[in-house]
C-alpha cells in the first residue's frame, strides 16, 4: 500500500495547487470528478507497471516519475515560452517521452534496495509539496469558519417603506452586463469599430447613454461588488481585513451573493433571477431562480482547462490527428454559457408572475474569443487549448490578435443584445427598467500589475458602456448624467421607483493590481 501512496500524492498535488491558487474561480466540489478519473488512471498505470517489473518498489518509482513528468509538462512549456518566446510542443513532448522511457529502463536494472531508497526520497518530496497547498486551503477554510463578522453597516441600506408599494405597478428590472464591453470612443480609437448605429438604436428605444461613463473598479468582481452594493469598497476592505490579500473569494461570496441591491429588491417583492456565468463568484446560485446550461453542479471550464494545460494531452491528441478538445471542449462550453441568457429570455418573459429582477450577466466580449462577427464558432487561437487563457497578451502579435478577435466577438454580442432588448420591450403596456452596462473596458493595452501610465490605456480599461432605460421616465429629471458611474445607477432607480432617499455619491475610479486586488489607488483624476 505504501508504494502506491507516492504516485497518488503526486497526482493530488496539481489539483490542490490549482484549487489553492484559484479559490475565487474554483469550488472544491468541482475537483472531485476529475481527481477521481485521474486517480483511477494512475492506479491502472501502476497495475500495468507491476506486471512488467514484478516489484512494488520499482513500480512505485516508475509510476511516480511518469505522473510527475505528465503534470509538469505545462509548467515546462510555459517556462520555455516566457524565456524564449516560443516552445515547440511536439519536440517537448518527444523529449519528455524519451526521459520517461530512459528512467523506466534504468529503474528496471537497479536493485529492490535501490528502488526502496528512491521511493523514500520520492515520498518525502511528495508529502512536502502536497502540504503547502493543503495548508493554504485549510487555513482559508478555517478563516471562513471562524470569521463570523457582522457585515451590517459595511454598505448603506436602502431606506424605503415596502408596505406602501404597489407591487403590481413595479417595473421589471433587467440588468444586462456585457463583460469588457468598451465605451464608444474607445472602440473607435483602438478597435476601429464605429458602433454609432448601436448607440442610436438604444437612444431610439428611449435609453439614456452615458457617453463619458467610467467603471469604478477595473476588475469584474470589484466592479460588481461596488455596483450591487451601491457604494465604494474601502469600508469592506477595512472590516474584512483584506488589505494585501490575494484571495478574492471571501468578499465576493459574502457581499456579492448577499448584496444590498438584491436585499432591497427582495424586500420590495421582486423575484431574483440569475444565470451561470462561467465564473464561480458571479454565478449566484442563491437567487430565487438560477439558470444553467449544464445539469448538476459540476461545471467549470476554467478549472478543467487549467488542469488539461498542465498535461501534454491536448498536444498528443493533435499530433495523433484527433481533436485536441476531445477530452474537454472548453471553447464549446464557454459558447453554451454565453448564449444561455439570450436563449432563455423568452421563457423568463412568458413565465413571469409578479415583478422580476433578472441579472443577464454575459461573459463576453471578454476573452476567450469563441465567436466571429456572424456568431460562427471560433476555435482556439495559437497554443492549442492554452488559447482559452484570458491573460495571454505577451507580445505585439498577441495584442494584434486580441484587437482583431475582440472586434469580431463584440460585433456578434452587440447583435444578440439588440435581439434581447427587442424581446424585453415587446410589450409596451408594461415598461421595464433596463440597465445595460459593462463592468470594465477591454485590455489590449492594460497591464495587470501596473497602474496605467498613459491616458489611452486608462481610457480603454475604465471607459465602459453604460446605458439605462427608465421605463419611459425622463432620464435627466431622474438624475442621470453623461459621466455617471455604475455605483450610482441603482441609487437613482430605487429612489425613482421605491421612494428611497439615496443620495448620489461622488463618481470615482480606483485601480488595483490583480495580485493585490484590495490595495486601491484613486485614479479619478486621470
Amino acid at each position: 500500500m505504501k508504494y502506491i501512496l507516492t504516485p497518488l500524492l503526486i497526482t493530488l498535488y496539481p489539483f490542490l495547487l490549482t484549487l489553492a491558487n484559484n479559490r475565487a474561480d474554483v469550488n472544491i466540489s468541482q475537483t472531485l470528478l476529475p481527481l477521481t478519473v485521474v486517480a483511477a488512471a494512475v492506479l491502472a498505470l501502476a497495475l500495468a507497471c507491476r506486471r512488467i517489473y514484478n516489484c512494488a518498489a520499482k513500480t512505485s518509482a516508475v509510476t511516480t516519475i511518469f505522473v510527475f513528468l505528465f503534470f509538469s509538462y505545462g509548467h515546462i512549456e510555459d517556462a520555455m515560452f516566457y524565456s524564449f518566446g516560443n516552445a515547440n510542443d511536439n519536440i517537448l513532448v518527444f523529449a519528455m517521452a524519451i526521459i520517461s522511457l530512459a528512467a523506466a529502463m534504468k529503474i528496471k536494472q537497479i536493485s529492490k534496495a535501490a528502488a526502496d531508497d528512491i521511493n523514500t526520497v520520492f515520498i518525502a518530496f511528495a508529502v512536502t509539496i502536497v502540504l503547502f497547498p493543503l495548508f493554504t486551503i485549510s487555513g482559508r477554510a478555517w478563516s471562513d469558519y471562524t470569521h463570523k463578522e457582522d457585515l451590517t453597516g459595511i454598505f448603506e441600506e436602502t431606506p424605503f417603506d415596502a408596505a406602501k408599494l404597489d407591487k403590481a405597478s413595479l417595473p421589471d428590472i433587467f440588468h444586462i452586463y456585457l463583460d469588457e464591453y468598451g465605451r464608444s470612443d474607445v472602440l473607435k480609437e483602438i478597435y476601429k469599430i464605429d458602433n454609432s448605429e448601436f448607440i442610436n438604436y438604444l437612444r431610439g428605444k428611449g435609453f439614456f447613454v452615458a457617453d463619458k461613463s467610467r467603471c469604478n473598479y477595473c476588475y469584474t468582481d470589484l466592479s460588481l461588488l461596488s455596483t450591487f452594493n451601491m457604494g465604494y469598497l474601502d469600508k469592506m476592505t477595512s472590516r474584512l481585513g483584506l488589505a494585501g490579500e490575494k484571495d478574492r473569494s471571501m468578499a465576493a461570496k459574502k457581499l456579492l451573493w448577499n448584496n444590498e441591491v438584491f436585499k432591497t429588491a427582495k424586500k420590495a417583492g421582486y423575484k431574483i433571477i440569475t444565470f451561470n456565468t462561467g465564473e464561480l463568484y458571479t454565478s449566484i446560485t442563491s437567487s430565487d431562480v438560477y439558470y444553467s446550461p449544464f445539469t448538476g453542479s459540476y461545471h467549470n471550464a476554467f478549472y478543467i482547462n487549467m488542469l488539461l494545460n498542465l498535461t501534454p494531452l491536448p498536444v498528443i491528441l493533435k499530433f495523433a490527428g484527433a481533436d485536441p478538445y476531445l477530452l474537454y471542449d472548453a471553447a464549446a462550453n464557454h459558447r453554451r454559457t454565453v448564449m444561455h441568457p439570450f436563449e432563455k429570455i423568452d421563457e423568463i418573459l412568458a413565465a413571469k408572475d409578479g415583478p422580476i429582477f433578472v441579472c443577464l450577466w454575459v461573459d463576453s466580449p471578454h476573452p476567450p474569443f469563441v465567436f466571429d462577427e456572424a456568431g460562427r464558432h471560433v476555435t482556439a487561437l495559437k497554443r492549442g487549448a492554452a488559447a482559452i487563457d484570458r491573460w495571454a497578451i505577451e507580445s505585439e502579435e498577441d495584442r494584434s490578435d486580441y484587437i482583431v478577435n475582440y472586434r469580431k466577438q463584440l460585433i456578434f454580442i452587440t447583435l444578440k443584445t439588440v435581439e434581447l432588448i427587442d424581446k424585453i420591450l415587446k410589450k409596451p403596456e408594461r415598461r421595464p427598467v433596463i440597465i445595460l452596462q459593462s463592468d470594465h473596458g477591454p485590455a489590449s493595452r492594460f497591464e495587470f500589475e501596473v497602474i496605467p501610465s498613459d491616458a489611452l490605456t486608462f481610457k480603454e480599461r475604465f471607459g465602459i458602456l453604460n446605458a439605462v432605460y427608465l421605463g419611459g421616465k425622463d432620464a435627466k429629471t431622474a438624475g442621470l448624467y453623461e459621466s455617471i458611474t455604475p455605483v450610482n445607477i441603482f441609487r437613482i432607480i430605487f429612489s425613482l421607483y421605491l421612494g428611497a432617499d439615496l443620495k448620489l455619491l461622488k463618481d470615482e475610479c480606483f485601480h488595483s493590481t490583480w495580485l493585490k486586488p484590495y490595495d486601491f489607488t484613486n485614479v479619478s483624476g486621470r
